[in-house]
């Protein structure tokens, strides 16, 4: 026979598997403290490797943990080409694989592969969270608007400067799953 104190022991315990934690970091944690200062939106260029390591952070902005597995498809941009006051639409689909319901938090960076100012090599611009039921996808979407792209510029003014942009999709600043193109003319 059981006691109730056991009983309630193993409710506990079950009930913390029925749970599926979807926190998101942040900041980004160093993997050495030589390794100092870390972030996801560094600029480009300067050191690539620390001595004795890579440059990659222990868990990177944005990172989190889930009891089950999310696959990202189907990148999709409303156009190759926009004006540099015109909006682009990224859509693109996610689905539960795992076997338990879970939350998932998307996030969408920019990069400007070319400006004439320095810029981060990632800038998180979009993110959002949902909740998926195992086997149930979700088609998601975003807009990129001038603001989005914008940068300030040597006079100090905010311009949209023409080049080719890369969407970023992924589950943290580190681990990007879908990449798309545009250009701003």
């Amino acid at each position: 026979m059981v006691s109730g104190r056991a009983r309630r022991q193993r409710h506990r315990r079950s009930a913390v598997w029925r749970l599926n934690p979807a926190g998101r970091l942040p900041i980004s944690f160093p993997r050495t403290i030589g390794q100092i200062p870390v972030y996801y939106n560094r600029r480009r260029g300067g050191q690539k490797h620390y001595v004795g390591g890579n440059n990659e952070p222990l868990y990177p902005f944005g990172h989190g943990f889930s009891y089950t597995n999310f696959r990202y498809d189907s990148l999709r941009l409303e156009s190759a080409e926009i004006g540099a006051d015109d909006s682009v639409g990224v859509t693109f689909n996610v689905t539960n694989t795992g076997d338990r319901s879970g939350d998932e938090v998307v996030q969408l960076y920019v990069n400007d592969v070319f400006s004439s100012v320095a810029r981060p090599e990632k800038e998180l611009r979009h993110f959002k969270r949902i909740h998926l039921e195992p086997g149930e996808t979700a088609a998601l979407e975003f807009t990129l608007t001038p603001r989005d792209l914008r940068v300030l510029g040597r006079d100090l003014k905010w311009i949209v400067e023409p080049g080719t942009f890369r969407v970023l999709i992924g589950t943290s600043s580190s681990n990007i799953v879908l990449t798309g193109e545009f250009e701003v003319k």
